[in-house]
């Protein structure tokens, strides 16, 4: 059993066969860490279900707002007791072992920066004339540094992203800001993975924690 790090998701009923098929396969690729789930208002056999597959162990809780379970990767994050921790979306499925690549060099936290023609697509319904295409657009980049209210400038060009990063002991402040974040800009009511509504935050969890890449000096290096 791999003691060094733990792979931690979130889920609701609905996406019980999400988490289950990603522990499955981990379990295939002979990846035998901890896997930790945080599940929302799941039933019994929902948990039995999950719990079934070996060294997987269920946070129950419930949810109290309509936020998605998206914004829930903070307390998620939380449940691991090791010192490297990763976070999968409930929708991923491995395709072979991945413990090697399970690190934060340097102390960093490994994550997926998006390339100017993905980032184009993201904020494609967004973009003004005096935007530059592949890059955050100014409003977006304006909204963030007013609500984090730290850093003038930004540090990033296009965003990360979110379905799968690696981060250690020492990032969990970090994830804590991102959990306040979270609670201050995105409103209880709000529905679903995406927010149209917003500009700014129309990714939820993932444009908050672009937010804080962007404008806050508590952010940490990445990789």
């Amino acid at each position: 059993m791999h003691k060094m790090h733990t792979v931690v998701t979130a889920c609701d009923h609905k996406f019980v066969w999400g988490a289950m098929l990603l522990g499955l396969s981990l379990r295939f690729h002979e990846m035998t860490c901890a896997f930790h789930i945080l599940g929302y208002d799941l039933s019994d056999d929902d948990i039995a279900c999950l719990q079934s597959i070996p060294n997987c162990k269920v946070f129950s809780t419930h949810k109290t707002d309509t936020r998605s379970v998206c914004t829930q990767k903070p307390m998620a994050i939380n449940t691991a007791e090791t010192d490297l921790i990763v976070w999968m979306d409930a929708d991923c499925v491995v395709s072979g072992n991945l413990e090697k690549f399970f690190i934060c060099p340097e102390d960093r936290i490994q994550i997926r920066l998006r390339k100017p023609l993905e980032n184009k697509s993201v904020f494609r319904n967004y973009y003004h004339r005096n935007d530059t295409l592949g890059e955050i657009p100014k409003q977006v980049l304006q909204t963030w540094q007013h609500d984090v209210a730290d850093r003038k400038q930004s540090r990033i060009r296009t965003v990360y992203q979110t379905n799968c990063f690696v981060l250690n002991k020492s990032h969990l402040p970090f994830i804590e800001l991102w959990k306040n974040q979270m609670l201050k800009v995105i409103p209880a009511d709000t529905k679903g993975v995406y927010n149209t509504k917003s500009a700014a935050y129309s990714m939820t969890d993932e444009s908050v924690i672009n937010s804080l890449f962007a404008f806050s000096s508590r952010a940490p290096q990445t990789a």
